[in-house]
C-alpha cells in the first residue's frame, strides 16, 4: 500500500488522541479518508482500518518511501515513538513537513527532570530516550501555542527556531459525530439538562490531595455557600485512604459543627459518563496540567466557570492562549470567594471558544489539504 502524497499521521491506534485527531481531519477539516493514513507504531501485523482511514504497520512501510508523503504527524514524543521518527528523519528530507503535536503532560516531565539535573536527558521516569534528544534538537514545527511551550523549550533544549502552530487540542473529547448527538442533548434539553450547583473538582483522578480538598470545603463553609454547592471528586478504588480521611472530616462537619456537605464520588466507566459528569457541574477546578480537551469542550457548551491555579500551565494556555475568563486563583479561599462574585460569563467563554475551534480548523486545513 502506497503512503505517497498522503497526510501520515504515526503513533499507536489505541492512543485515544490518535483516534480524535484523525475524527477531527476528517469531519472538520475537510480531509479525505483517502488522502490520510494512520503508520501504527504498536505492532499491528496487517494492514486494516479506523473509520476509513487506513493504517499500516510501520515495518511494512520502506524508509524510503516517506520522502513521497505529504505530512508526517506525531501525536505527542515520547520512547513509544521515537526510534521511528528518528529514522524518517535519518532516511529522508522530511523536516519541513513534519509536525509533532506536544502534550503538556510530557513537557512537564521534562522540566522536572531538567531542574533536577540541570540539563535535559533520558531518565527512566521522564520516557525519553536518545532518539528523543535528537528529534528535540531537529524538529522545526510543533503543534503546541507560543505561550507557555516556547520559554519551556527554550529551556530544555535552548531553541528559538522552533515554529510554533497554534492548533493544538482542536478536538472536543468525544469523537464528532457522538458529540454532535451528546451537545445536542443538552442545547435542546432547556432545564432538565442545566448543570446543577456542584463543584467538579479535578478534571481526573487524584489531582488534588486531602488537605486542598478540605480546605475547600472550609472556605465554602466560611463563604456560606454550603449546603447550596455539592462536591463531585474522581478518585481512585484502590486508594481508599483518601475517601475514609474525607469522610471522617464529613462525619465531624456534621455532628460537631452541623454543616452537611453533599461530596459524591462517582466512577467512570466510558468517556460518555465521564463526559455527561463533567458537563453537569457548574464549576470546574482544573488541575494545573492536562485535561484540557476536556476543558475546551466544557467551555464550547457553556456548562459553567473553569478555576484554575494563577501561573500554572493550564492557567497561561487558557487564559493567554485561548483569551478565555477563567477564575485564577492561589488559594482554596479565592475560589470561594469568586464564585461569591459571579464575574465570569460561561456564554461568552462559549463563544471564545468555538471561535478559536474554528481558527485551528482553518490552521489545519492548510496543513493537511
Amino acid at each position: 500500500m502506497s503512503i505517497k502524497n498522503k497526510n501520515i499521521i504515526i503513533g499507536s491506534v489505541e492512543h485515544i488522541f490518535v483516534k480524535l485527531y484523525v475524527d477531527m481531519l476528517l469531519n472538520n477539516c475537510n480531509c479525505s479518508k483517502d488522502g490520510i493514513c494512520i503508520v501504527s507504531t504498536s505492532g499491528i501485523s496487517d494492514a486494516c482500518k479506523l473509520d476509513g482511514v487506513d493504517i499500516i504497520p510501520f515495518e511494512s512501510i520502506s524508509i524510503e518511501e516517506f520522502a513521497e508523503c505529504k505530512t508526517v504527524t506525531a501525536i505527542s514524543l515520547g520512547r513509544h515513538n521515537s526510534y521511528q521518527l528518528a529514522k524518517i528523519i535519518n532516511a529522508n528530507d522530511v523536516l519541513d513537513r513534519l509536525y509533532i503535536h506536544l502534550t503538556d503532560d510530557e513537557v512537564a516531565r521534562w522540566l522536572k527532570t531538567a531542574i533536577k539535573h540541570k540539563k535535559l536527558k533520558p531518565t527512566n521516569k521522564n520516557l525519553l530516550d536518545d532518539d528523543c534528544m535528537f528529534i528535540l534538537n531537529s524538529v522545526r514545527n510543533i503543534i503546541a501555542p507560543r505561550e507557555y511551550f516556547e520559554s519551556s523549550l527554550q529551556f530544555l533544549i535552548g531553541r528559538m527556531d522552533i515554529n510554533y502552530i497554534d492548533a493544538r487540542d482542536a478536538f472536543k473529547s468525544l469523537p464528532t459525530k457522538l458529540w454532535d448527538k451528546f451537545s445536542n442533548l443538552i442545547y435542546e434539553g432547556g432545564s432538565e439538562v442545566s448543570p446543577e450547583k456542584s463543584i467538579m473538582v479535578g478534571a481526573k483522578r487524584g489531582v488534588f490531595p486531602i488537605r486542598e480538598v478540605i480546605s475547600l470545603i472550609r472556605a465554602f463553609s466560611y463563604e456560606g455557600l454550603l449546603p447550596e454547592y455539592k462536591f463531585v471528586i474522581f478518585t481512585y478504588k484502590k486508594k481508599k485512604s483518601f475517601r475514609i480521611l474525607l469522610d471522617m472530616y464529613l462525619v465531624y462537619l456534621r455532628l460537631v459543627r452541623r454543616c452537611n456537605v453533599d461530596v459524591a464520588y462517582p466512577t467512570a466507566t466510558n468517556a460518555l459518563t465521564y463526559n455527561t459528569l463533567i458537563m453537569s457541574c457548574s464549576h470546574l477546578i482544573l488541575q494545573g496540567r492536562g485535561s484540557m480537551s476536556t476543558a475546551r469542550s466544557y467551555l464550547s457548551l457553556g456548562r459553567g466557570v473553569i478555576h484554575v491555579k494563577k501561573g500554572s500551565p493550564n492557567h497561561i494556555e487558557l487564559s493567554e492562549s485561548e483569551s478565555i475568563d477563567v477564575d485564577g486563583y492561589l488559594s482554596m479561599k479565592d475560589i470561594a470567594k469568586n464564585i461569591t462574585k459571579k464575574d465570569i460569563c460561561p456564554t461568552r467563554n462559549r463563544e471564545q471558544m468555538e471561535r478559536r475551534f474554528e481558527y485551528k480548523y482553518c490552521i489545519l486545513r492548510d496543513i493537511y489539504s
